[in-house]
């Protein structure tokens, strides 16, 4: 028995363009699931339980399949005491970061290979994210170091409902490691996260609840579950700090860069990804759009590489980038020469494309950035430092700019631009547009400068 509801009005505006958006915060809906049930009396098939032992149990069969195990011990006791480390903890820490960086790591095997031993795939050096999950599980049992498994739910899905009894709503499993110190670190094992470093929560995720599951005793098959909130990165944590050297040459007009990124937080993270990936793919012209937020006109990315990665939070790291610009520079007068800023100012804006907005926005993260351009011309006096200084700051968040003449023929240009909200509501929106407006306008900012006499 079942009815149909039938909405007959036409006054609903449609909200499937709200970026960044979380409709269950803000909108009345219906959840529902199906009970348990059998596809035959020998074979269950269950979308949902009747109760979060159920759930447990599921995963507990997935974890627990002996056969997977055959050898891993003993791989454990011969190879696991030659990564780097003093104790337990930091040897699977080293681990980690070798599967990270020697694994082809993929969202799904083909169903020949899914049930492999666990030592097959350890030789093999190809693993898919369940089974990467399930091989973590183990070296930590072996080694003897606390964990828990963490069900988590992508934030802009919706929360975590612990009624409603059911695995399916969960979008990411992962590790709650403890040190020998007490400190949590969490592993969400991914074909998409295979270069991140242990501790490194995705950004979607963080914030948010999960269920924490214990298996208290495997033996007996006994765990328990709970429910917590993942960390949240601070203000201070997910920064972009660019220092941008640029040498002007007045003959050919050509401005060349030494650019330097120190990335922390969920731009460590996606910055590092994103360059495996075209490292591997060695696109250029896609790298500029997801690196910078647009396709570069006037300047060209010369090589790019990650200089240095610290392992322990936030996770900073420094690229370093090499470009030109052919014609930077243009003759605007007699010995007077000006320099378009655009693409030296270019932050990582949120989005702010729709004309309004009917539910609030919600930012990946807290976040800050600064850019620093040093301008560097022999003989050169600069002429227009006093105009387009300014700071502006809302309820959403700040940017600013300053320029700085410190000695003859050197130049700082400074641009900043900060959220520091967990949410925008819709009829705050105008002040995100408002702040991007502002920064935007940095990149029409035009520096002039002459030849001194």
């Amino acid at each position: 028995m079942f009815e149909i509801f039938q909405w007959k009005l036409e006054n609903l505006p449609a909200i499937t363009n709200d970026a960044y958006s979380i409709w269950e915060d803000e909108l009345p809906y219906v959840f529902y699931y199906l009970e348990k049930v059998y596809y035959n009396s020998n074979l269950p098939y269950w979308i949902s339980e009747e109760s979060w032992e159920g759930v447990i149990n599921r995963y507990d069969w997935i974890f627990n399949d002996n056969g997977k195990t055959n050898g891993l011990k003993r791989w454990v006791e011969e190879e696991m005491v030659k990564f780097d480390g003093e104790d337990s903890f930091e040897k699977f820490r080293s681990f980690v970061h070798h599967v990270n960086g020697t694994y082809d790591i993929v969202q799904k095997l083909p169903d020949s290979e899914e049930l492999l031993p666990l030592i097959d795939y350890i030789a093999n050096r190809r693993i898919d994210e369940v089974n990467l999950t399930v091989l973590y599980d183990k070296l930590l049992k072996h080694l003897a170091i606390e964990y828990e498994l963490v069900f988590a739910r992508n934030r802009y899905e919706g929360e975590v409902d612990a009624m409603s009894i059911s695995g399916g709503q969960f979008t990411n499993v992962g590790l709650r490691i403890q040190d020998n110190e007490g400190g949590f670190h969490y592993l969400f094992p991914s074909k998409r996260y295979s270069n991140w470093l242990l501790g490194e929560v995705p950004y979607y995720l963080q914030g948010t609840k999960a269920m924490f599951l214990r298996f208290e005793s495997r033996n007996e098959n006994k765990a328990s579950a709970s429910f917590g909130v993942l960390p949240k990165n601070s203000l201070a944590d997910n920064t972009i700090q660019t220092d941008i050297s640029a040498h002007l040459d007045l003959e050919s007009l050509k401005a060349t860069y030494e650019i330097r990124l120190k990335l922390a937080g969920i731009f460590s993270s996606n910055t590092r990804r994103v360059l495996l990936e075209y490292s591997e793919a060695d696109n250029i012209d896609e790298l500029e759009e997801d690196l910078f937020g647009v396709d570069l006109q006037e300047m060209t990315i010369d090589s790019i590489w990650i200089a240095s990665i610290n392992k322990s939070f936030p996770f900073s790291c420094v690229v370093r980038i090499k470009a030109s610009q052919p014609r930077a520079l243009k003759k605007v007068g007699d010995g007077v020469y000006s320099l378009r800023l655009a693409e030296m100012f270019l932050h990582d804006l949120l989005v702010d494309y729709e004309d309004e907005r009917l539910l609030a926005l919600v930012p990946p993260g807290y976040f800050r950035q600064m850019t620093r351009v040093p301008l560097h011309g022999e003989g050169l006096l600069f002429q227009n430092t006093e105009s387009n200084q300014y700071s502006h700051q809302n309820t959403v968040g700040k940017c600013g700019l300053q320029l700085d003449e410190s000695t003859s023929g050197i130049l700082i240009a400074a641009s900043q631009y900060a959220i520091a909200t967990n949410k925008i509501p819709a009829e705050a929106y105008h002040e995100l547009k408002e702040l991007n407006d502002l920064v935007k306008s940095h990149r029409d900012l035009e520096v002039l400068f002459r030849i001194s006499k």
